[in-house]
């Protein structure tokens, strides 16, 4: 099948011609012969042939921009023509404009067609689907119509509307697709306390509520489970410190016990010394025996340090023995233990030589 140019593309001059002399156009005149035969009796003749002289003549940029200008008046005169035929189509008129929204807000349910029209601030009385289809191809709203139509046809498919469906649950999906309503309608519905939402709206809204609420949950439980672990933790450093203290206190006990039994073992020396008859005093070399007996002891059983110019060691020994009911006071056994310290050599000792 061949195709048709449009005349401002095949015959660029005759389309100008036509636009600057309508009359042409209607002769439907292709040359300057039917020119003149057609318009003999007119006096346009001369001045088309005069202004086809110059446009041949005319620069190349002169003759586009009058193309161009032609074109844009006729698309102009095209629109408006369909403007106007558009404003006397049948559901263009006053009596389809003016819709009564208390009227329809009413009623207990909508057809799909109702629906649409009223969607487009159109009378549903007024209006045929039939006749619509029929201008779909021609007409602006009609293909609206056609197309809106088109997607609550689908929606009843998909069981989201129904051939008979409540004004509040096609409002409800309208609302849910982005399918504009006008306000009045919306506004008249809602006047009866008539609560906008199909099950879909209801089930997404308790969903919505549903997943707030585990999110919550959700994260009270984290919030838990980590304050247990914190206090798990605590309960742990606390035990380890308690476990701790008792190795120290165990610690404790054991050297206090080998101090008492250090302190039993030299009073046993001592007893068995003065017990034993002795025919004259201690020797020198005997003396000073006893006297490391007893600064051995009190260094390794009480930590005594001979360089200490204050120490305990000569009262908790005079403590321990009055523990185990022997009597020695603090002062006999301080003088004991600077008599035997000389007795050290000389690096622990501060005594002079």
């Amino acid at each position: 099948m061949a195709i048709i140019q449009p005349l401002w593309k095949s015959d660029p001059i005759q389309y100008i011609l036509n636009w600057k002399f309508p009359q042409l156009a209607a002769f439907s005149i292709r040359t300057l012969a039917d020119v003149s035969k057609t318009l003999q009796d007119r006096d346009i003749s001369k001045e088309v042939e005069e202004y086809r002289r110059q446009l041949l003549s005319s620069s190349p940029e002169d003759f586009a921009a009058s193309l161009e200008q032609a074109k844009a008046a006729e698309t102009k005169r095209l629109v408006e023509r369909l403007e106007s035929e558009e404003r006397q189509r049948s559901f263009n008129q006053p009596h389809s404009v003016l819709v009564d929204f208390d009227y329809w807000s009413t009623i207990s349910f909508w057809t799909i067609d109702e629906a649409v029209s009223l969607s487009l601030k159109r009378e549903p009385r007024h209006l045929s689907w039939k006749h619509i289809q029929s201008n779909a191809s021609v007409s602006a709203f009609a293909a609206q119509y056609a197309a809106r139509r088109e997607l609550a046809m689908r929606a009843k498919v998909m069981g989201q509307l129904w051939e008979s469906t409540t004004p509040a649950a096609f409002l409800a999906w309208a609302g849910r697709t982005n399918f504009s309503v006008p306000a009045e309608l919306v506004a008249a519905v809602k006047g009866l306390g008539i609560q906008i939402a199909d099950w879909k709206t209801l089930y997404d809204q308790a969903n919505e509520v549903a997943q707030s609420a585990q999110a919550l949950v959700k994260e009270k439980h984290s919030a838990l489970m980590a304050a247990m672990a914190d206090h798990s933790q605590s309960i742990s450093t606390l035990t380890e410190g308690y476990n701790g203290l008792l190795a120290q206190r165990d610690e404790l006990i054991g050297l206090k016990d080998n101090r008492i039994e250090s302190l039993t073992a030299m009073l046993a020396d001592m007893e068995r010394t003065l017990s034993t008859p002795r025919q004259k005093p201690l020797g020198a070399r005997e003396r000073d025996s006893f006297l490391k007996l007893v600064i051995g002891m009190a260094i390794k059983g009480y930590s005594f340090d001979p360089k200490s110019g204050r120490s305990t060691t000569a009262k908790e020994i005079s403590g321990d023995l009055a523990l185990i009911g022997l009597a020695m006071d603090e002062d006999t056994v301080r003088k004991y233990l600077a008599e035997a310290k000389q007795l050290l050599p000389g690096d622990q000792t501060d005594r002079d030589r």
